[in-house]
């Protein structure tokens, strides 16, 4: 199925923000979602987010040896952002930024939509999108602040493209991770909470993707007009999560494809293209 979407980002924000948001998209959604949802322990985790609520690079020195690689590439990825918010269109983004990186919580659910309540959130799309509506909407953000930042629960925009992150990444992992012993992951969940088989927990899954689908479509033919920035950068949010997963686990299977992936997103690109 393919999105209605038809909007354009400003080109002033469109190609430094998409870059940012694609990068932004490596740094949170499988390292700190690892972190959460698996690896982290409740003390660990609650130094990370006391240090994330004190936004002091020194805070690092507190935090366990696996996380200070992680906090300082999430400072300093953050710290430019929130600096070319503020050049550029005079906005303080850091309260908002800090709010999404401290609405994840240690996971111990037991059921599938307890589960998700949290993974939705630290797959790191939330934050992403957040972002980027700063960047593709610029001075006008005042019209969108209500809606789409402070009010994003609630906002299918921002709330379908991070269930598409969550279900299909652990659609596309769930295997391999239960082979290592993993258990934080939808499909496992629902197979313990209902008694059936994997392949019947990936067909549900399958299910929910479809009707998220329409959700999607519905937001953007309803936003289109009131709210194209915001509309193109759902859409182009769902691309890249599609892109990640295409050729299987995107951080876990390095294949020759996802290799050229992750230099398409990382690397520079040099100003004689355009």
């Amino acid at each position: 199925m393919k999105s209605h979407a038809a909007a354009t980002v400003p080109a002033t924000h469109s190609r430094r923000f998409q870059s940012s948001v694609n990068y932004s998209i490596v740094i949170t959604s499988t390292p700190l979602d690892d972190i959460f949802d698996t690896y982290g322990s409740l003390d660990e985790l609650e130094k990370y987010m006391d240090a994330v609520n004190r936004w002091d690079l020194k805070a690092v020195d507190e935090l366990p040896e696996y996380m200070k690689f992680i906090y300082e590439a999430m400072y300093n990825h953050v710290s430019e952002m929130v600096q070319d918010a503020l050049t550029d269109n005079g906005i303080e983004i850091l309260p908002y930024l800090k709010e999404q990186h401290n609405g994840c919580t240690v996971d111990t659910h037991q059921v599938a939509e307890e589960y998700l309540e949290n993974a939705f959130v630290s797959i790191g799309i939330v934050i992403s999108i957040i972002y980027g509506i700063f960047g593709v909407t610029g001075h006008s953000i005042d019209q969108y602040l209500s809606e789409f930042v402070k009010d994003w629960p609630h906002s299918d925009l921002v709330c379908v493209p991070a269930y598409f992150g969550r279900f299909i990444d652990d659609l596309e992992t769930a295997t391999k991770e239960m082979e290592r012993g993993e258990s934080m992951n939808f499909t496992h969940f629902y197979m313990i909470q209902k008694g059936v088989t994997e392949e019947e927990a990936s067909d549900h899954v399958q299910g929910l993707l479809i009707n998220l689908w329409k959700k999607l479509n519905k937001a953007i033919i309803e936003d289109s007009i009131r709210a194209p920035a915001v509309v193109k950068l759902a859409a182009l949010m769902i691309r890249c999560v599609h892109r990640l997963y295409k050729y299987g686990d995107f951080f876990g299977i390095q294949t020759d494809q996802n290799q050229e992936c992750v230099k398409s997103i990382l690397e520079p690109i040099p100003m004689d293209q355009f």
